[in-house]
This record gives C-alpha cells, sequence and structure tokens, in this order.
C-alpha cells in the first residue's frame, strides 16, 4: 500500500503515479497550499520520495522523484542481522 489516507485530488494523482512502476517522475503545477498538502501526506506516509520545488514560473511546480531509499535501507540492515547472526553463531 502506498499509505497515503487523503482522498483529494492531488493525493488520488500522487497515488496513481506511486502505482505505476514504469512512472518516475510526477509534477504538480499548483498554488503553495496545495503542493504544500502533497508535501506533509507524501512524508506522513513515508513515501520513497525526493521532492523539490521548482520556483520558475507561476504557480511553481512540485517535483516528485521516485527513490530507493527504504528499499536501500532494509538491504543495509539485512546485512547487518545476517553479519550479527553469522557472529553469534560461531560464539
Amino acid at each position: 500500500t502506498d499509505g497515503l489516507a487523503c482522498e483529494c485530488a492531488d493525493c488520488a494523482e500522487l497515488r496513481t503515479f506511486l502505482r505505476d512502476p514504469k512512472a518516475t517522475t510526477w509534477r504538480l503545477k499548483a498554488a503553495q497550499q496545495r503542493r504544500s498538502h502533497v508535501e506533509h501526506e507524501a512524508a506522513r506516509a513515508r513515501t520513497d520520495l525526493a521532492m523539490h520545488t521548482e520556483r520558475h514560473g507561476n504557480p511553481h511546480v512540485l517535483v516528485c522523484l521516485k527513490t530507493t531509499a527504504r528499499y536501500d535501507t532494509r538491504v543495509r540492515q539485512r546485512e547487518a542481522d545476517k553479519r550479527a547472526l553469522a557472529a553469534f553463531a560461531t560464539w
């Protein structure tokens, strides 16, 4: 699940983006209140996104890029767990 609790139109678009395995970038051209809302909801849901705002033109654009940060963290933790288990087994 994507973890997004909000059902507004912008979050629904974000949800569609998150579920699309081929999509890597999503852009929301909107007023600051809407951009902030989407950023807050994505952060609260702990999505694997890097977000920044392009501040040229009006309204500004929230750019969301998919990352593998949570996956990478889990891989590192698994490797550490395997080393700890191996050390424990030889103890």
